[in-house]
């Protein structure tokens, strides 16, 4: 990536210690094959393990989700290239908006995103459905817009499967949720952690929930999620996508009984880290609410409706805050 020539870390990327411990249980999040969902036993099987993660942890490995494991490897070798470029070549596509369809942001510039408390990562983003413009795209590396576009196509449709077994898992029709979605919005998130000199005294990504419905990651070690009150450092599966919930699927559509957990990116002092992550949201006019099959005396609605571009804009003007937004919604009982 350009030069980082830090001994120390500038005091802006200091971060308070985090209260909860680590714990290194990677062998206990929860792993859901989708490789062999025709025949029904096998279905059933699968759509219980992806509700009782969807329930308990929030996240899940993937397995068997039909993405060519060649696609992966050219996504992520053409991100990592984009990273290693000099910084003016990637300060051309810097943008501040996150709604952009195109966009670069850094923290390791002064003149651009430094903020008195900084996030140790630069990333850039895309839309993929609907798809950006290509011609917005880095031409450098040479392969980055085909590979990217093509990567952008494959996770959207797997995102359009999963919408339809989180719908079978609830126990509804699985046009449920897609229906109520009014749309579709996908967008991919590359994220950069370069080597960092200090990092105790840092974070690459602080702690927060994701906005959108969920989020399909394809990630090294660096992730951790927090479950029963402790950080859980995540270790990937080989070839295994990283699903979460997120809030819209919390909160929305199945009244609280999915939960979009908090997360954290750490960083090292050894290696680069690249994560590739993918939004996967309503059209920004939905409305979005309880589903009201889920909803009776015994469970009433725990949320508020709420048209998903609003919550979108209140979440992104608290930045990353936790579960901030989230709690705007919750229904006193």
């Amino acid at each position: 990536m350009g030069s980082l020539s830090f001994f120390k870390i500038p005091g802006e990327f200091h971060r308070a210690p985090d209260p909860h411990p680590w714990k290194d249980l990677d062998h206990e999040v929860p792993v859901v094959d989708i490789s062999n969902l025709e025949e029904t036993d096998s279905r059933e099987r699968a759509l219980q393990a992806l509700r009782d993660a969807c329930e308990s942890w929030g996240f899940f490995q993937l397995l068997g989700h039909g993405i060519p494991r060649e696609l992966s490897d050219e996504m992520m070798e053409v991100a990592y290239k984009f990273f290693d470029l000099p910084a003016q070549d990637k300060l051309v596509y810097y943008s501040d908006n996150v709604l952009d369809e195109v966009g670069f942001a850094t923290n390791f510039e002064v003149s651009k995103s430094r903020r008195p408390s900084a996030t140790w990562q630069e990333f850039f983003f895309q839309m993929c459905s609907p798809p950006c413009d290509p011609s917005k795209l880095p031409e450098n590396p040479a392969s980055y817009r085909n590979v990217s576009t093509s990567y952008g196509a494959e996770i959207t449709a797997l995102a359009r499967r999963l919408l339809e077994l989180f719908s079978e898992s609830l126990g509804l029709e699985g046009s449920e949720l897609a229906g109520r979605f009014e749309g579709e919005l996908m967008s991919m998130r590359l994220n950069h952690y370069p080597p960092c000199p200090e990092p105790q005294l840092t974070i690459g990504i602080q702690p927060h929930s994701d906005i959108n419905a969920f989020t399909i990651l394809q990630q090294v070690e660096g992730l951790q999620v927090l479950h029963d009150g402790a950080w859980v450092t995540l270790k990937p599966l080989p070839g295994a996508l990283v699903v979460n919930i997120g809030d819209q699927l919390q909160v929305i559509l199945s009244n609280d009984k999915f939960k979009s957990v908090e997360h954290r990116g750490v960083v090292n002092a050894e290696r680069a880290r690249v994560s590739i992550a993918c939004f996967y949201s309503p059209g920004l006019g939905a409305r979005i609410g309880p589903i009201p099959e889920l909803v009776n005396e015994e469970c009433p609605a725990k949320f508020k409706e709420s048209l998903y571009g609003e919550y979108a804009k209140a979440s992104l003007s608290m930045e990353l805050n936790r579960k901030s937004a989230l709690s705007t919604l919750k229904v006193d009982v």
